[in-house]
């Protein structure tokens, strides 16, 4: 997959410093290794030359290059990141190598190489291939790049659902009040006043915003639900998916019932009983 031999480095702006010599490197296809050593040792200057290589090779990539992937983490999410390499490296064949200070990640790794002074080795062994390079970090911005497209694009299908079903909640309110002309011409007749009538209809929008949020988180849970599972996900819904969903439903139905209650207020009450 790999295969530089007789590498040397020579940092000019350090008066000359030979920063690698003489470094064999030989990577094998499907294969994790472990690059490791002291701090000053050659192991970042070796990954930007395994870097500036993969760039010139991305197409379809067969090599996770990954430098100190569980540097700035605790033990147990360093073991699940850790868990996920050998993972893709047992059922996709993908060849991995990792730069690690650790003893304790390296020792998970078969093949070690071991950096000291700028120089090291390589199994020599060799297949064709491309790979890709990815530090901890990018991989870090990448998901939450995805995360912010995917949060966009809820917050879109959520507010056009919000708008979708407060007109529905509108048009059923205005049927109602078309339905009942002479129910409320009655009512005004005997002395109800229009602000009572405009909060019978604020009032049925409210019961019926509060019936439609019960059936949609219901469902929303349920749906949730199987699709984790038939993932083999744990389900955990976030604490504020309930109280927020059900608020902004019963907001959005009092905003769209207010214009068919003002409507049923201002009816003329002679209109309305003569109204068939």
């Amino acid at each position: 997959m790999l295969n530089l031999i007789d590498i040397s480095k020579t940092c000019e702006a350090g008066n000359g410093l030979v920063v690698m010599h003489n470094v064999d490197l030989h990577v094998v296809a499907g294969t994790f290794y472990a690059l490791t050593g002291p701090s000053g040792s050659g192991k970042a200057t070796l990954m930007n030359l395994i870097g500036s290589i993969a760039r010139a090779l991305i197409g379809g990539p067969s090599l996770l290059v990954a430098d100190e992937p569980t540097g700035n983490l605790d033990s147990r999410t360093g073991d699940e990141i850790m868990t996920l390499f050998l993972k893709l490296n047992a059922e996709l064949g993908l060849t991995v190598i990792i730069v690690t200070h650790s003893p304790t990640i390296a020792a998970r790794c078969p093949p070690r190489i071991v950096m000291r002074d700028g120089q090291g080795y390589f199994a020599k062994h060799m297949s064709a291939g491309t790979m890709q390079v990815a530090t901890a970090r990018e991989m870090i911005a990448s998901i939450e790049a995805q995360m912010k497209i995917y949060a966009t694009l809820i917050l879109g299908i959520g507010a056009v659902s919000l708008v979708v079903g407060g007109v529905g909640i509108m048009n059923v309110m205005l049927m109602s009040v078309m339905e009942r002309r002479q129910e409320i011409g009655l009512l005004l007749a005997i002395g109800a006043r229009r602000k009572d009538i405009r909060l019978m209809f604020l009032s049925e929008t409210l019961v019926l915003s509060t019936i439609g949020s019960a059936v949609g988180v219901v469902i929303g849970y349920l749906a949730g639900w199987v699709f984790a599972d038939s993932s083999g996900w744990q389900f955990e819904a976030a604490p504020m998916a309930l109280p927020l969903g059900a608020g902004m439903t019963l907001v959005v139905g009092l905003f769209f019932g207010i214009y068919p209650a003002s409507r049923a207020a201002r009816l003329d009450p002679l209109a309305a009983l003569r109204s068939e």
